[in-house]
């Protein structure tokens, strides 16, 4: 929901902001200003990309296996996206700092002072977190499962359990209110110690997150067949998307 709201709303109007800025800074022959604008711009496209492409289900389901368990990676374009994102962010929040302190740009409706440095240090490390963390891994996002647990990996965040510790696995929304909300199925993990833990983006691995979701549920509740998770079948029930939806 709160992705949908930064795609709908947010967004377009940092977007419409940040164009009428590009456009002041060509008339006006302020090309330092020009270079930064252009760099948030890409940025701002970047996660209306990356946000219309997951929500328009068009998502390449794609994975691994070993003997340890099974791997399902975030679409290969989303996580393109995300990481060329995160990569431009660093150079445009420094040269937006170089300029701006040195008096080169003035940004419109923005005065000078500690909220500027603030807000692209935040962003520069976050670009510079994001794209450390999708070059260990190799990927932008990943869930893997195994016989013994789950384990999720996504930018900023990293969390797993043990199948035992779960106590339920459920996709809930409660609170949506249109057709396309519900058709989006979060993995929302309930612990025996009473935590919560969800993968939010669960449609940035399958459409809609359906057959990620079945999977998950299809493990926890089915412990007999967790063998499937090192030999490959369970990989191929995902790009089939056969697993019983009850």
């Amino acid at each position: 929901m709160l992705l949908i709201v930064a795609a709908a709303v947010v967004v377009p109007v940092f977007f419409g902001m940040t164009l009428w800025w590009l456009i002041a800074s060509l008339v006006n022959g302020q090309y330092a200003s020009t270079v930064v604008a252009v760099g948030a711009l890409l940025v701002l496209l970047g996660f209306a990309l990356a946000v219309t492409v997951t929500k328009a289900g068009l998502i390449e389901p794609s994975g691994d296996f070993d003997d340890v368990g099974t791997y399902v990676f975030i679409d290969q374009m989303v996580g393109l996206i995300m990481l060329a994102t995160a990569i431009l962010m660093i150079p445009t929040a420094v040269l937006f700092l170089i300029f701006y302190f040195s008096g080169a740009i003035v940004p419109p409706h923005t005065r000078k002072g500690d909220a500027p440095l603030i807000v692209c240090a935040v962003l520069a490390l976050i670009g510079a977190f994001t794209m450390i963390k999708g070059y260990r891994r190799r990927t932008m996002g990943q869930v893997r499962l195994t016989p013994k647990g789950f384990r999720v990996y996504e930018s900023g965040k990293e969390f797993g359990g043990k199948w035992a510790d779960v106590e339920n696995v459920t996709s809930a929304p409660p609170r949506a209110r249109t057709r396309s909300e519900r058709k989006v199925k979060p993995v929302v993990f309930t612990m025996t110690d009473g935590s919560v833990l969800a993968i939010n983006g669960a449609d940035s691995y399958t459409p809609g997150g359906q057959a990620l979701y079945w999977m998950v549920r299809y493990y926890w509740r089915n412990p007999d067949e967790r063998d499937e998770l090192t030999d490959g079948r369970a990989l191929k029930r995902v790009y089939d998307e056969r697993f019983p939806t009850d």
